[in-house]
């Protein structure tokens, strides 16, 4: 028996000299802005009052959130060449939009990022995805957009949140495919788990390398990303034995080489218990799961 885990959007190699993981490294006069949770309204509102000219790197901790509030924070990141740090954790929206909206992207030792999709995971939008992915060239155009605007057919759901995505890549001139190579699904051998299997959800951690090459993003500094894929989710699931998080690396994904949004991509998988203290200082066991 298999069980499918479906990518989809929650919408609520070598160190880089140039930039540090020591964010109290900075000039003097700059300041930095830390913000932490839901991308909403209320985060979003936050952000607002507190960003001034004198910032010049962002902090963040989420799990996602809305897909609006995110390009919201996302296109002034972008717009004021500010740096993002993450610390922990930065999943969904947060990678999407926050993450790589920064001038340089930088995570933090023992902290992950993780991508499962765009606006374009969940139902609806098949017209639209055919005219951006039939369209010339690995980069949306604004003559793409103004197509999709102009049809007033479109007008599902999601629409909105689909033309947000499309204006918010083409702004970080960012390949085209990042709109869908991150909305496959992965099988996961039941049959090995006595309950079921150990997570709730799955999202990918490309590496820097991996990134450029597939999507022509730069200027991130993941020197602590652990080289043995393993490494992604252990160390991270000892701290968070909770949550129930997996977290795949290069060897799931696939991007550079297909349309993943258009694949079902089978890896066969392995458990291992590791032995760890969590958050509070107690003893933890922590079921980790790896797939191949």
């Amino acid at each position: 028996m298999r069980v499918a885990a479906f990518l989809c959007l929650i919408l609520i190699s070598s160190p880089a000299p140039a930039f540090s993981s020591d964010i109290k490294s900075i000039e003097p006069g700059e300041s930095i802005l830390t913000l932490k949770g839901e991308l909403n309204k209320n985060l979003y509102n936050y952000y607002q009052s507190k960003i001034s000219k004198n910032t010049k790197k962002v902090v963040v901790t989420s799990l996602g959130g809305d897909v609006k509030y995110g390009i919201y924070i996302g296109k002034d990141i972008f717009d004021r060449k500010l740096d993002v740090i993450v610390r922990d954790y930065c999943l969904s929206s947060c990678a999407n939009y926050i993450f790589l909206a920064g001038k340089n992207k930088i995570i933090e030792n023992n902290s992950i990022i993780g991508f499962h999709g765009t606006s374009f995971s969940v139902p609806g939008g098949e017209e639209i995805k055919k005219i951006i992915l039939d369209s010339k060239g690995e980069f949306i155009k604004t003559k793409n957009i103004l197509q999709i605007k102009n049809q007033k057919k479109f007008q599902y759901e999601s629409y909105t949140d689909n033309i947000s995505d499309l204006e918010f890549f083409e702004k970080l001139a960012v390949k085209k495919n990042i709109l869908f190579d991150f909305s496959g699904t992965l099988n996961i051998e039941e049959e090995k788990y006595e309950n079921k299997p150990p997570y709730d959800d799955v999202v990918i951690w490309p590496s820097s390398e991996l990134l450029k090459k597939c999507y022509h993003i730069k200027n991130i500094d993941d020197r602590f990303r652990p080289k043995n894929e393993f490494g992604l989710i252990k160390d991270w699931q000892v701290r968070h034995p909770n949550a129930r998080l997996f977290i795949g690396g290069d060897n799931m994904f696939d991007g550079c080489k297909k349309r993943q949004s258009q694949a079902q991509v089978t890896r066969s998988c392995r458990t291992t218990k590791t032995n760890g203290v969590d958050g509070n200082g107690m003893t933890t066991t922590v079921e980790t799961t790896v797939c191949r």
